[in-house]
Parts: structure tokens; sequence; C-alpha cells
């Protein structure tokens, strides 16, 4: 056990190399499925074949989104966009009016550092209030960096006994996107899910992925309901100067999270193109960028994960009951079965 969970860190830190040239590819997929047919973990197993998966994907092979993902795709709800639109003020086209919006609540730059430590510091709290941590967590502290990695707007670095959350800043900032940010790197996301779960290599898109997209958007609903976030929020953004409507936030970032099945089946179909994204309420240039970035076939499958998330844990919830208290769920769920916790899929 010990060698094959040795012989699949190689494996991610290779993938997380970049795997450029096609005999790396080759190999990464097949050390992956031998890995996996050696083991008798289910989450090693189910993590080895999508990461051969993967490979094959970035090699030219079609994208098996059920295997690289552990999961389905989620169906589209054809009433999300009506919703989106009846949550944005004003009247005329929902691109328009979701533009006006995130410009009506964009975070000026030189406070994007202390809404996101104001963020942190609320979730943070009431992680240690209402879940069953670990004594020692290391401590996180918000960067807002320049430096030259564009490929994430948000990251968490890890390091010792401290961790930083870094955010790009030469990236514009609404305060809903950056409470994504928050919420996903650092609570309840990846930095609470670090202190609650062995050290093991992850990579994305994952089952295991999929799995801590739906965890941290169930957690937060936990930690603060829509009500008492929407009046967080406003608290916070007065404090830095931002004269904003809390509920109307949460309503429209509820809104936008119901789209997400529709943005998925669109980046997985054929359908990728501006019409159709227009369609789901986004502007001609967000299009062109949504379209450039889809060209990754790992990509799309993030988007896919992204999606598929939320449901999956959220029935699992429903089905396990939650009386036993987040902490303990999150670890049964984000931990592997041989590790103490359930594998990663469903």
């Amino acid at each position: 056990m010990d060698d094959l969970a040795d012989r699949y860190a190689r494996l991610v830190a290779h993938w997380d190399a970049r795997v450029v040239q096609p005999a790396d590819r080759v190999w990464v997929a097949s050390e992956a499925r031998a890995v996996a047919a050696q083991t008798d973990s289910t989450w090693y197993r189910v993590q080895s074949l999508a990461l051969a998966a993967a490979a094959d994907a970035m090699d030219g092979l079609p994208l098996d989104v059920r295997v690289l993902l552990d999961a389905g795709p989620p169906p589209p709800d054809k009433s999300a966009l009506a919703r989106l639109s009846d949550r944005l003020p004003g009247d005329g086209p929902v691109a328009a009016r979701l533009a006006a919006h995130r410009e009506a609540t964009t975070v000026p730059p030189e406070r994007v550092g202390s809404v996101a430590e104001a963020l942190l510091a609320l979730l943070q709290r009431r992680a240690a209030d209402d879940l069953d941590l670990p004594a020692a967590i290391p401590p996180l502290t918000v960067v807002v960096a320049t430096d030259n990695d564009r490929t994430r707007r948000a990251r968490l670095e890890r390091g010792g006994r401290a961790h930083r959350l870094v955010l790009d800043g030469r990236r514009r900032w609404t305060i809903g996107s950056l409470t994504r940010a928050v919420v996903a790197a650092g609570v309840p996301g990846g930095h609470l899910v670090d202190a609650l779960r062995p050290t093991m290599p992850v990579w994305s898109p994952s089952p295991q992925t999929t799995v801590d997209h739906g965890m941290h958007a169930v957690a937060r609903e936990v930690l603060l309901g829509d009500h008492e976030f929407a009046y967080e929020l406003t608290r916070i953004g007065r404090g830095n100067g931002l004269l904003l409507s809390g509920p109307s936030v949460v309503e429209v970032e509820r809104a936008l999270d119901e789209l997400a099945p529709s943005f998925a089946s669109v980046a997985m179909s054929g359908r990728s193109h501006a019409s159709a994204l227009t369609e789901l309420g986004v502007d001609e240039e967000r299009a062109r960028a949504l379209l450039t970035r889809w060209r990754d076939p790992l990509a799309r499958a993030e988007c896919m994960a992204r999606a598929a998330g939320p449901p999956i844990v959220r029935a699992w919830l429903v089905r396990v009951g939650q009386t036993s208290g987040l902490g303990r769920l999150m670890r049964e769920w984000i931990v592997p079965s041989e590790l103490g916790g359930t594998p990663a899929g469903v």
C-alpha cells in the first residue's frame, strides 16, 4: 500500500509539473492504470483511473467525464435563467443587468485584501464555533499579489506552520467572486480541509475535487444561512466603504450557482459557441474568454466538476442526515475510506 501510495504521489507530482510531451502523457496513463489495478484502496483506484483519463484527454483521445470526475453531468435547470433575471435589478437583457450588478459590487483594488480578511475572519470564527476542529490549525493570512501566475484568481500556498491565501491583484474582484475564493481556498475550503484529512496529493479536475466543490458549497451554507450571510456581507461592505445590498448579492450568487449545470452542458456539448452562452446571460467578451479556455478538455471537465459537486454532496447529506455535526460529516466525506472516511465518489 505504501509503495502504491508513493507511486500515485509521483504521478500527481509529474502531472502538476505540466505534462507536455506525448510520451509523458502515455507514461502517466499507463502507470496510473497499473496503480489502479494493483491497489485495494477504492480512493486510490478511482483517483488513478481518473488521472489516466485526464492524460488520455490531453493526448487527444475522447474525454471520459464519468471516469474523470466519478460523476455524471447534472441536468440543466430550464428555469434557472428566469430566476436570475428575477433577482437582478432593472429591465432589459440579462447580460447587461448582470454586468451592471457586477460593476456595482466591484471591490476597489486597494480594499480587496481587507474585504477578503473580513470574510475569512467571519468564516473562521463560525467554523471554530460550530465544528469539531483539530486543536492546531496553521494560521492563514491573505496576500494580494501581482506575480506572474495568472492561471488562478486565488490559490492556497501551504508552507509549514502557516498558509497563505494569495489573490491575484491584477484582476477585478466583486464581493461575490471574492466570497467564492475565500470559501473555496480558505474556509470552509482548502485550508480547513487540509486540517481535517491526512496529507495526500490532489489534483484537479478529479473525483476528489468534484466532492470538494460540493462540500465547500454545502459547508458554507451550514456555517452561515443566506439571511445571516447577507447581513454579514452588508456589514463587511460598509466597513470597507462599499454601499452594497447583501441580500441582493446572495440572491444573485445563488441564481448563478443554479445556472452552473447549464454552463457545464454548453462546455461539454457541440454547442460550445458564443450564442449558446449569450442565451445564458453571458456578455460577448466573457463568452469569448470562456470559449478560449474551454479549448482545454480539462478546463471543460473542471466546469462540469463545479456543477456536479453540490448536487452530489447535498444528496449524500440527505441520505445520512445532518444530525451528527458538519465536522464529522466532512471528515467522513473528504477522507479516503482506508484512512477513516468514504470513497471519493457516490
